[in-house]
């Protein structure tokens, strides 16, 4: 079973998310996977996901304003196109830019720069790919060899 997580809930399951950042973390959570297990033969998939958001929840306990804050933060740095700096990112939050900092190495393990930077290089692949007329076409890989690409093969019909 898999979650994607808000940030407020990861210094619940690590207390260093540089270290576990773009991987697949693994709990022992034994009796949520035997709750869901049920629930799934019982009521199907949305139980089983309420049987883990419940497990996660009670880890996670009640949801602190700077809970709530990082989980804010990380919205606006991911997707805001608007949103360019760090400065500008703690004037929205309502924040100094320290702040904006712990909130992001504590609760995503990157810097707040290095979120807007993921966020503008996504963007930018994402247009690219959708725009060929940009001058970025998908192609094969260059060691693919040129008879599984081309519909002839050496030159011939």
């Amino acid at each position: 079973m898999g979650a994607l997580l808000q940030p407020a809930a990861v210094p619940t399951l690590t207390t260093e998310p540089e270290m576990t950042r773009d991987q697949s973390v693994f709990l022992s959570a034994d009796k949520v996977l035997a709750a869901a297990a049920q629930a799934v033969a019982a009521r199907g998939l949305e139980a089983a996901a309420g049987e883990a958001e419940g497990w996660l929840v009670s880890q996670v306990g009640d949801v602190t304003d700077q809970m709530r804050l990082a989980n804010q933060m990380a919205h606006l740095l991911q997707t805001e196109t608007e949103i360019d700096s760090v400065p500008q990112a703690a004037a929205v939050l309502g924040v100094s830019q320290r702040t904006l900092h712990r909130l992001a190495k504590r609760y995503v393990g990157l810097t707040p720069y290095s979120m807007i930077r993921r966020r503008r290089l996504q963007n930018a692949i994402r247009e690219l790919r959708d725009s060929p007329e940009r001058g970025y076409q998908a192609r094969p890989p260059a060691h693919t060899p040129i008879s599984r690409t081309s519909p002839t093969r050496c030159g011939t019909p």
